[in-house]
Order: structure tokens, then C-alpha cells, then sequence
């Protein structure tokens, strides 16, 4: 797998949320790697994500999907994906491509 991106998409699925690094040539290709995408937003920096959930969930980030530090643990992190710690274990997303 080529260097992380430095930006990530929010997906939005039945089943889970999601950050997902992964380049995508637009969201079309984001909604082909899911079965059960909704939508997505990005590609966004973490502070970009960090201001949408501020503004979407307020300044308490206990309320939201992904905290401050899981997202900034994220970042540094070499994955590329990454399901909300409240998903359902078992809905894992299907990537129709690598």
C-alpha cells in the first residue's frame, strides 16, 4: 500500500461509521467500496473532521463517533481504516478493491 494520506473521507454506512484514508478518484468510488454506503464527506484533514464533529456534535467529543485522540492516534497511525468503536464487530465493510 502506497504512504497513508494525510486527509480522510467520513463514510457513512447502514451498518457502521467510518475514517477511511484510502484515494478515491471521487465519491462514486468511495460508494462502490461499500455494500451498504450512504454517504461520505471529505476528503478531509483531521482537523477538518474534528471541526465538522464539533460543529455537527458539539465540543464534548465523549458524544461523538470518534474522539479527539482516537482521531489523532488515527493520523499517526499507518491504518487506513478505521470503524467506530460503537460498530457492530460483525457488519465489516467490503472493499470491492485494495
Amino acid at each position: 500500500m502506497d504512504e497513508a494520506a494525510p486527509e480522510a473521507h467520513i463514510v457513512y454506512c447502514r451498518s457502521q461509521m467510518l475514517l477511511d484514508r484510502q484515494k478515491y478518484e471521487s465519491w462514486r468510488d468511495v460508494q462502490d467500496a461499500y455494500d451498504d454506503y450512504m454517504t461520505s464527506l471529505g476528503p478531509w484533514s483531521a482537523a477538518e473532521i474534528i471541526g465538522f464533529l464539533e460543529d455537527d456534535w458539539g465540543a464534548d467529543d465523549s458524544r461523538w463517533p470518534f474522539t479527539r485522540q482516537v482521531i489523532a492516534d488515527f493520523f499517526r497511525s499507518g491504518e487506513s481504516l478505521l470503524a467506530c468503536p460503537d460498530a457492530d464487530p460483525g457488519a465489516a465493510p467490503n472493499p470491492t478493491s485494495s
